[in-house]
């Protein structure tokens, strides 16, 4: 069971890397499902593609592009908010909302 201090950590993450996505027309291809802290340090942030239907080849090629923007997306949780360390994050594709 999360403690009560990672669940408020992932809400907080959450809404900001939902506020730099609103920001950055590069990233409205994605919507944010859910956040989960492995612990302070990591956090994996679980999305959807807008598209239902996406092949893999462009499936990997949205998790590059996610990938590149981890440093950007960092440094703005880190303007926004007043937390001491700004935990690594993975981003996770949510495949079971996808249709063959």
């Amino acid at each position: 069971m999360p403690h009560r201090r990672d669940l408020q950590l992932a809400a907080l993450i959450k809404s900001k890397i939902a506020e730099y996505c609103q920001l950055n027309s590069l990233l409205s291809d994605i919507t944010i499902l859910n956040v989960t802290m492995q612990d302070k340090k990591n956090a994996i942030i679980h999305y959807v593609p807008i598209q239902s239907t996406l092949e893999y080849e462009s499936l990997v090629a949205l998790q590059k592009k996610l990938d590149s923007t981890i440093p950007q997306i960092r440094h703005y949780v880190a303007q926004e908010t007043n937390m001491r360390a700004i935990p690594q994050i993975r981003f996770s594709p949510s495949l079971e909302n996808l249709s063959p």
